[in-house]
């Protein structure tokens, strides 16, 4: 099983979007101080205050994602969220709109992205019409900023000159769509 290890900018994301989308704002105001640090684990001082008791069964549902170290349970947890928490993700995701999209659509990922794993533009590609989208994954990319490692001759055959082929291939299918 791969294990994906996100950086904490998606952990401080996921976190404001779950708690954002309960009803209750004891829920949002208890889960907001409780996990309110760098990673999934409750803020030591505010568990002495507050604890999974303070909070509504939604709440409680919330809370339990937050804590969980299983990823076999990870699936169970989603499922067993509130119907307000799990709209308010599908509502997030592309890949609930991706049949009604009509456009040319071309996706450029990075393998080792630290925020968002390339298996979520492999499965977003799944849910568009495969005739009218391109994924290109390379490794020229890091999160939208180019990566230049020191231009040696190990450098220039073994990656300039595979992954410059990926992005210059990924721009002309941009200027491609751009003019037809």
């Amino acid at each position: 099983m791969i294990v994906f290890q996100p950086k904490s900018f998606v952990w401080s994301v996921t976190r404001n979007t779950l708690i954002g989308t309960l009803d209750r704002p004891e829920d949002r105001a208890v889960l907001g101080a409780l996990f309110s640090g760098p990673s999934p684990v409750p803020i030591e001082e505010v568990g002495e205050r507050f604890d999974r008791g303070d909070l509504s069964s939604d709440g409680q549902q919330v809370y339990d994602i937050f804590v969980n170290r299983d990823p076999d349970r990870v699936g169970d947890l989603i499922a067993s969220l509130p119907e307000g928490v799990k709209s308010g993700l599908q509502r997030l995701s592309p890949v609930n709109s991706a049949e009604a999209m009509h456009a040319h659509v071309l996706i450029l990922h990075e393998n080792g992205d630290p925020y968002f794993a390339s298996w979520e533009s492999e499965d977003l590609m799944g849910s568009l019409q495969r005739d009218n989208a391109e994924l290109t994954l390379t490794s020229i990319v890091q999160h939208a900023e180019l990566r230049l490692p020191p231009p040696t001759p190990e450098n220039i055959f073994g990656f300039y000159l595979r992954e410059g082929w990926k992005l210059g291939s990924y721009i002309f299918s941009i200027l491609s769509v751009a003019e037809a």
